[in-house]
């Protein structure tokens, strides 16, 4: 699967100024079916998260706001149905991922539906929460955000 994202919501703080490269938001999936309704993969990309985090610097206690495109990991598990034959054969899925950014853990769940153009090609379409937890000088700090993700996938 080959998949862009648009951030739907997440934390905006002033001063940060979204600066993202054609492939900023992308995401390159493998998946091996278990069976007809069970899948696990790995995920690999790049995204943004937005850090809102707080640190020393020269003995003063700063708040930096960052708009971060990072790398990202994680192996998933998605659960799928049976394809709907009054959908075109559309199947809906649910998953979850575990993983890892550059700088810290990633978590995330999602839901979606395929939709088939082809035997092997499909149209990918669905919306997924992210968590991610870092790390800056001994605290541990949290960002969030929800994405739209569309894209394709194919199926050898």
């Amino acid at each position: 699967q080959f998949r862009t994202l648009s951030t739907l919501q997440s934390p905006a703080f002033t001063g940060i100024r979204e600066q993202l490269g054609i492939l900023d938001n992308t995401r390159l999936t493998f998946a091996w079916s278990l069976g007809e309704h069970i899948a696990v993969g790995l995920e690999a990309g790049r995204e943004p998260f937005v850090l809102n985090y707080q640190g020393m610097k020269d003995d003063r206690l700063y708040t930096f706001n960052q708009y971060a495109p990072m790398l990202t990991g994680g192996l998933f598990m998605q659960g799928r149905t049976s394809p709907f034959s009054s959908l075109g054969n559309a199947r809906f899925y649910v998953q979850a991922v575990a993983g890892g950014t550059e700088i810290g853990l990633l978590g995330r769940g999602g839901l979606g539906m395929t939709y088939p153009l082809t035997s092997s090609i499909g149209l990918q379409i669905g919306i997924e929460q992210s968590y991610s937890r870092f790390q800056f000088q001994g605290n541990w700090f949290d960002s969030q955000k929800l994405d739209l993700l569309y894209g394709i996938s194919i199926t050898l």
